[in-house]
């Protein structure tokens, strides 16, 4: 688990996010003659279905046909033609009739890549500091995205808090200790109370 394995594998593409912001990027890039003209008009096309749509003074449309309902695909006719769009999804119509792109709709696979073996490698494995608060540390409000701050110098990107609690706090009097529920999506969190390592997860 060295860096030559991790400077490697960062230069996978990401499969299927990549892909579908792709295809995403080349559908608004289509729309851009009508979506810089102005403000869309909007027209009701179902109970849950909305149409954008937006055109320019030299003829250049483009819609977006929405369907706000969170577990039911729908069937829409918008200027006369039919589109099926998928639960809680927005498809673009760059030229008012085409649907090139559904934000439901994911074409790319999502299988892992084949890893072939190749011969001749040398590893070796080291021990990094996870904890230290150096001079590449900083403050910022929110999160950030991990590969676009580390750069491939560091595997980790820790996020540290601080919560002081008052000795005045009602639960320190009960009894009753306070519960900590951390919802993410990463990969360990490490708790210290008074300075203590509490628990690693």
């Amino acid at each position: 688990d060295g860096k030559p394995l991790v400077a490697w594998c960062a230069g996978l593409i990401r499969q299927p996010k990549w892909g579908h912001l792709r295809d995403l990027h080349k559908a608004i890039k289509q729309a851009e003659p009508a979506l810089v003209s102005g403000d869309p008009t909007v027209q009701r096309i179902g109970n849950y279905e909305k149409a954008y749509v937006f055109k320019s003074s030299t003829g250049a449309c483009a819609a977006f046909l929405s369907n706000y309902h969170t577990s039911a695909a729908a069937r829409v006719v918008y200027n006369g033609r039919r589109y099926d769009l998928p639960a809680w999804s927005i498809s673009i119509l760059p030229d008012c009739k085409t649907a090139v792109f559904n934000t439901a709709t994911v074409k790319e696979p999502s299988l892992p890549a084949k890893m072939n073996p190749a011969g001749g490698l040398a590893w070796q494995s080291y021990s990094e500091d996870t904890n230290a608060l150096d001079s590449s540390a900083f403050t910022k409000d929110g999160l950030v995205e991990q590969l676009s701050m580390t750069w491939d110098k560091s595997d980790y990107l820790w996020y540290t808090t601080y919560v002081n609690i008052d000795s005045s706090e009602q639960f320190l009097k009960s009894g009753q200790w306070p519960q900590l529920t951390i919802n993410s999506a990463g990969h360990s969190v490490q708790v210290f109370v008074n300075g203590q390592s509490f628990g690693t997860v």
